[in-house]
């Protein structure tokens, strides 16, 4: 395949920062109970969080990771999982039809995040909840005196956890949602809700509860409905996104190639709602998307049905290939090259469910979906300048013509990355124009498609780096993501 790539430098059009690398974790399967949290396990400490699980995240540098839900915030109360242990129920939790022993709660997880070095994003439960109990944990989160911050010390935390980042509940546009409602009733949580939190901690951002996918047929009036409502309050509004493909029939595969475009698509629709909206309310603020919920996700799969109602049961245990892996760094691309409007996006999730880290009761291992994740994290930072991709289209299915590469460009400093995903069956040399800056290296990770990283074999697929001189031809091979390092 011939193709020709041209980075256009007269302008950057946003700025990746490490928001755009942040995670997400949820009580459901064992991404809690037998992922983070694992009291008695050789590598639990003193809190019974698992070391070996830490050292991943903390490898994979997210700076942000997104608690407690997802569905499960939606009948979640918080005040469970607080005080004693001894103390705190057992109760089910209808969303995912299991068992939650409320060991860890917002205490537990944020001293969890500050081990591994990130910042949690709160969600508040507006679905059973109310906007009081939202008020109430923000209290208890971030407050100093009065009763709940009182409580907080009580429970032997002295200092406030200072939380920035607030989801106002949880996919409400979605009939499976514990508390579904209609946008205008939504509307009126949030914006009640907002007013409190925001009188009380001006310092906090909030994340507006946008459609569940772009593939809701609730998307984008939803989106419009809720921004024209409370707009003035918010910071930022949520968007999700799944992609995936029937394994067995092969049914979906040329759109699964094809998800970077129709992301890119979805967040164009988002950020012209929202720019509708900024300008029929004259407003001087931006509110950006928080695109909170995005991965690869084969929903079903690893999942164990027959045991319902006990704790840590598998559940969308997903083995990741090595083609899963050039999917998700699409998505990073195009994330990427919306940063403009994408102030933070989190990969869900980040411990066995639908997951980068994979653990048994011996080990913990890095799917293939790691890698992107990682590199992207370290190199794909900066000022953003879009990428010109001139070769022959190829069929995204439903989704149309779409290029055979996928790219983003980032530069800081003397240095830049391009990351350059080849979604086609061919092989690719691309010639590169990048004035002023000269390859140096590059990561590049071409295993055979069906290749996964198991227990069995962790180190199936993983990515290899390439010492490049300043002529020589860079080669990228079929289904592929790579990303190449320069200098000036």
């Amino acid at each position: 395949m011939n193709a020709k790539i041209t980075i256009q430098l007269e302008k950057s059009v946003g700025r990746a920062t490490r928001a755009h690398y942040s995670s997400f974790v949820e009580h459901i399967g064992r991404a809690v109970y037998g992922g983070i949290y694992q009291p008695g396990h050789p590598e639990a400490d003193e809190d019974g969080f698992r070391r070996d699980v830490m050292a991943l995240v903390s490898e994979l540098g997210v700076p942000y990771v997104r608690y407690p839900g997802g569905n499960f915030v939606s009948a979640y109360c918080w005040k469970n999982g607080i005080g004693p242990k001894e103390d705190r129920p057992v109760l089910p939790d209808v969303a995912w039809r299991q068992l939650e022993p409320n060991e860890v709660g917002v205490d537990e997880f944020v001293s969890w995040c500050r081990k591994v070095g990130a910042e949690p994003i709160m969600a508040v439960n507006l679905g059973t909840g109310t906007p009081q109990e939202a008020f109430e944990l923000l209290q208890y989160c971030n407050g100093t005196k009065g009763y709940w911050a009182e409580l907080r010390k009580k429970n032997g935390h002295r200092e406030p956890y200072n939380i920035k980042y607030w989801c106002l509940g949880n996919e409400m546009d979605g009939d499976w949602q514990i508390g579904h409602t209609s946008a205008e009733e939504y509307s009126k949580r949030a914006k009640m809700a907002a007013m409190m939190m925001k009188s009380y901690d001006p310092a906090i951002e909030l994340i507006l509860c946008g459609s569940s996918s772009f593939e809701m047929s609730t998307f984008p009036a939803w989106d419009r409905t809720v921004l024209t409502e409370c707009y003035g309050l918010m910071d930022f509004i949520s968007c999700h996104r799944y992609y995936s493909y029937d394994k067995k029939s092969g049914r979906g595969y040329r759109e699964f190639l094809a998800a970077y475009a129709d992301c890119d698509k979805g967040l164009t629709r988002l950020e012209k709602i929202i720019a509708e909206v900024k300008a029929e309310k004259g407003a001087s603020k931006d509110v950006k998307i928080c695109f909170d919920e995005w991965n690869v996700w084969y929903m079903g799969e690893g999942t164990d049905l027959s045991r319902l109602w006990e704790v840590g049961v598998p559940r969308e245990e997903t083995v990741y290939s090595a083609l899963d892996a050039t999917v998700v760094a699409s998505l990073i691309c195009t994330i990427v090259n919306h940063a403009a409007s994408v102030g933070i996006a989190c990969l869900a999730q980040l411990v066995n469910v639908i997951a980068p880290i994979y653990t048994s009761d011996d080990c913990a291992i890095k799917q293939t979906i790691f890698y992107p994740f990682k590199y992207a994290s370290e190199l794909m930072r900066g000022e953003v300048y879009r990428c010109e991709v001139d070769a022959a289209a190829m069929d995204g299915g439903e989704r149309g013509k779409i290029p055979p590469l996928a790219c983003a460009f980032c530069a800081e400093g003397e240095g830049a990355a391009l990351l350059i995903c080849n979604l086609s069956e061919e092989k690719c040399k691309p010639k590169i124009a990048a004035a002023g800056y000269r390859p140096q290296k590059m990561i590049a990770f071409a295993a055979d498609p069906a290749l996964k990283n198991t227990f069995a074999t962790p180190d199936a697929a993983v990515p290899v780096t390439v010492d490049l001189q300043q002529e020589q031809e860079i080669e990228i091979q079929p289904y592929s993501w790579n990303i190449v390092c320069f200098r000036k």
